[in-house]
């Protein structure tokens, strides 16, 4: 992941865990993860979890982003949190990925789903 200073703590084919900084720009005036972001890390890294783990033999089209669900269940909160992800489903093109944002002891701080659909390169 190419975000400032994330940390891929685990990668295996359809999963990642990512431990993430919660950055002064991303927060809300509470000092939390400001809602609005959260949708933006979990597209970020629903579509990185589609080639985890196999980079290099991964095909090469595109892939779009066709819905997100979110349910928010505690403020994130710093300085860092976890991301987990994994593939859900693979049904023909479409990919369902499953988001969990954690606090650094492993407590679910929000639940996402989102519905990716594979297109070929060319």
């Amino acid at each position: 992941m190419d975000g400032p200073d994330w940390r891929v703590l685990e990668e295996e084919e359809g999963r990642l865990l990512v431990d993430v900084p919660l950055v002064e720009a991303a927060k809300n005036f509470r000092g939390h993860l400001f809602g609005g972001f959260a949708p933006t890390y979990i597209d970020l890294v629903a579509l990185r979890t589609v080639s985890a783990g196999r980079r290099s033999e991964a095909p090469h089209g595109w892939l779009l982003t066709m819905n997100l669900h979110v349910e928010y269940f505690e403020p994130v909160e710093g300085p860092r949190f976890l991301i987990e992800s994994r593939i859900g489903k693979r049904r023909g093109r479409t990919i369902f990925v499953e988001v969990t944002f954690k606090d650094m002891s492993g407590k679910s701080l929000l639940f996402a789903t989102t519905m990716l659909l594979e297109q070929p390169a060319g």
